[in-house]
């Protein structure tokens, strides 16, 4: 018995011929499936989901695979599935199509932020939030209420200026995209 490694270039058939000693000779047809895709961003928040679309058909009984599903869990059973974010880590998710082969993406699952200082704050008065981890390059700090509240902010730390009674919802979002609130 003779055998023979074969280094695939790019999905399509190819014919195999093989000729022994003899001048005989056999020839067969290989055909070469394409690898699928996953289509979806890379990362995503604890407490958030994100949607993955894989490229062809899917395989019919487990397409999709968490190879740490402690950090991210995946459902999905055809072609589309979501990922949720549970913990801080990275997992990489796996998508098999019906010819049986296998592409993998790396999720990145990022923890929330926090917002730490004091949850009132007086009309006329002001107090400082400061979030935790590097805040967002644009607008980290949202402001639910701008006739309750006025916020001028330097990355991670915002100076909450009461302007009326009532409530606010600040947001602070980080750099990786997480959010968290504080009702002010």
């Amino acid at each position: 018995n003779e055998t023979s490694t074969i280094s695939v270039i790019s999905a399509g058939n190819t014919v195999i011929t093989y000729t022994n000693t003899d001048v005989c000779t056999k020839t067969t047809t290989i055909t070469v499936n394409p690898l699928p895709t996953i289509t979806a961003v890379d990362k995503v928040c604890v407490g958030s989901s994100i949607t993955l679309q894989g490229s062809l058909t899917a395989n019919g009984t487990t397409p999709w695979s968490s190879s740490s599903p402690v950090f991210g869990s995946i459902n999905g059973t055809t072609e589309t599935a979501t990922l949720s974010g549970l913990a801080n880590g990275n997992t990489t998710v796996s998508y098999k199509n019906a010819n049986g082969c296998t592409v993998s993406k790396l999720i990145t699952v990022n923890s929330l932020p926090t917002l730490t200082g004091l949850s009132a704050v007086c009309v006329g008065s002001s107090i400082s939030l400061t979030g935790s981890i590097t805040a967002a390059t644009t607008t980290p700090f949202a402001n639910g209420s701008p006739t309750i509240t006025s916020i001028t902010n330097t990355n991670e730390v915002a100076t909450i200026t009461g302007l009326a009674a009532g409530n606010s919802i600040i947001s602070y979002t980080n750099g990786n995209g997480c959010s968290t609130t504080s009702n002010i």
